[in-house]
């Protein structure tokens, strides 16, 4: 599934996807619509929610840290997923179910 909305991102430059769970409450529940917008070359920083492959699966994460081309990415209850690279960074997301976020 996220191959394709990494692949609308890359080709549009927006995806949309409903991911389950309830790790980014309040910022998103599971199943709501999280819509993302390309990073390219833009900036990321810690406590933006972004679509970031870790342990070979993308999904929405918080950044919880930042250093130099590597990002640390974690929920949004306190757990730490790991690092990943700046290049594994897809998407920042933008909305959740309509409302900017």
């Amino acid at each position: 599934m996220w191959v394709a909305i990494v692949e609308r991102l890359v080709r549009g430059g927006v995806g949309e996807m409903r991911p389950r769970g309830n790790s980014m409450v309040p910022i998103t529940r599971g199943r709501q619509l999280m819509r993302s917008e390309l990073v390219g070359g833009g900036p990321v920083a810690v406590a933006m929610v972004v679509l970031a492959e870790v342990h070979n699966r993308c999904c929405p994460h918080k950044v919880v840290g930042a250093r130099g081309d590597r990002v640390q990415i974690g929920t949004n209850r306190g757990f730490v997923n790991g690092w990943t690279t700046r290049d594994r960074v897809y998407g920042v997301a933008t909305r959740v179910d309509g409302r900017p976020i």
